[in-house]
């Protein structure tokens, strides 16, 4: 995070040198606007409220689905984008990253 950029952060908790919650404090602290997608099994309701208050924007729990997974991480970008569907417009183009389908003019 130090020498490049990110489009989104997926962050597990339980990370081996720290403790990833006070990591995304920091980062938070610091200024950091990533949007972060905490990956974890922890899954009490107080696990989920805290990674939400320490500056998470979605919080997902293992096992998961990769489908799941892609979709969280389609709206995070979305969202970060400005936009609140998943369609991509360009003048006459147009792109839905959900089903992959590109269209010219309809």
């Amino acid at each position: 995070l130090k020498v490049a950029e990110f489009d989104v952060m997926v962050l597990d908790l339980g990370l081996p040198d720290a403790d990833g919650l006070k990591l995304l404090q920091q980062l938070r602290q610091s200024g950091l606007e990533i949007p972060v997608l905490i990956l974890t099994a922890r899954d009490s309701v107080t696990d989920r409220v805290d990674g939400l208050q320490a500056g998470a924007d979605d919080y997902l729990l293992k096992p998961f689905d990769l489908r799941e997974l892609f979709s969280r991480l389609q709206t995070l970008l979305r969202r970060v984008a400005g936009r609140s569907v998943n369609l991509i417009e360009h003048g006459a183009l147009t792109y839905d990253p959900s089903s992959r389908e590109t269209t010219l003019a309809g």
